[in-house]
């Protein structure tokens, strides 16, 4: 943990304090946008009445989710998880080329840019759906940060499902608001639809998970795990993508449902078979049909009363 907190704070002082400043105002202010989307709120969760406040803090690589005293809702992220994904976003648009289709340098930027917000929202949405999903009175707690470890055979405790339940709902509300934010995004970007689906949408879902995937393994002992092998989570969003695609209602386009259910499934597979090895695909998809995470995940929410 010592060498991954480190290197996110190089990278903070590589970025420079001019950039990071930027940076984080951008981000709360995304972030407010989002807040103040009431409908929202009501179409994924038929709540609006929690009051919800981002808090960037430092010296972590973490997040969390905390209900103060006064009733607020509270998410942190630290800097050093926005620094590790800024990198990576930089990365992602040098080495493997995302985004071919723009090949001009600050058009590329743009793109790189609106990929690094989109997985800050996946971390912001995940956590409120903590929140909204009434995780934490169910745990009979205050304050629960995303990385604490678990020892493997804790794996389908009440935990293992509420992340689920966390990973369904925030892709859900992620969904809709990347849909309304098509239209922004073509004039910005000057991409047709399905491009930015393929995209941001799906590939850049993907690649979000490959990366925490390889971060699981830097920071926990192998023998503890804190979520769902980040490969299955990519399959638990996905669903939940197209779950809220199925929504049929005003958030979303005319896009085929049948035509957006091939795109991701293809675009999943192909991510796959290009990032992991074959057993390791195989080994995933076993497991989750082995030990019917979906039938269970289901029992857990008619249990919970959270159906």
């Amino acid at each position: 943990m010592e060498g991954i907190l480190q290197r996110a704070q190089n990278i903070k002082e590589v970025i420079g304090d001019r950039i990071w400043s930027e940076t984080i105002d951008n981000i709360n202010k995304h972030i407010k946008q989002i807040i103040k989307n009431k409908e929202l709120f009501i179409k994924v969760f038929g709540d609006d009445t929690k009051e919800v406040e981002l808090e960037i803090f430092n010296n972590a690589v973490d997040a969390y989710v905390d209900l103060s005293s006064k009733g607020i809702y509270k998410i942190g992220i630290s800097e050093e998880i926005i620094a590790l994904l800024y990198e990576h976003s930089k990365y992602i648009f040098k080495s493997n080329n995302f985004f071919k289709e723009i090949q001009e340098k600050n058009e590329r930027e743009k793109a790189r840019s609106s990929l690094f917000y989109y997985w800050i929202e996946i971390i912001f949405l995940h956590e409120v759906a903590h929140f909204f999903r009434g995780h934490l009175e169910e745990m009979g707690v205050d304050k629960f940060f995303e990385f604490k470890m678990f020892k493997s055979q804790e794996m389908e405790s009440d935990i293992f499902f509420y992340e689920i339940d966390a990973d369904r709902y925030g892709g859900i509300f992620y969904a809709a608001i990347f849909f309304l934010s098509i239209p922004n995004l073509k004039n910005h970007l000057k991409i047709n639809e399905k491009l930015l689906i393929e995209r941001y949408l799906i590939e850049g879902t993907l690649l979000f998970f490959d990366y925490f995937n390889n971060l699981d393994k830097k920071i926990n002992d192998v023998s503890y795990i804190d979520h769902s092998h980040p490969l299955q989570r990519m399959i638990f969003v996905l669903t939940a993508i197209q779950e809220a695609k199925n929504m049929k209602n005003e958030l979303f386009d005319e896009y085929l449902l049948e035509e957006f259910e091939e795109l991701v499934n293809q675009k999943h597979i192909q991510f796959i078979t290009h990032m992991y090895k074959e057993q390791d695909i195989q080994k995933v998809y076993q497991e989750i049909i082995d030990k019917k995470y979906f039938e269970k995940y289901d029992k857990f929410l008619k249990n919970k009363g959270l159906k």
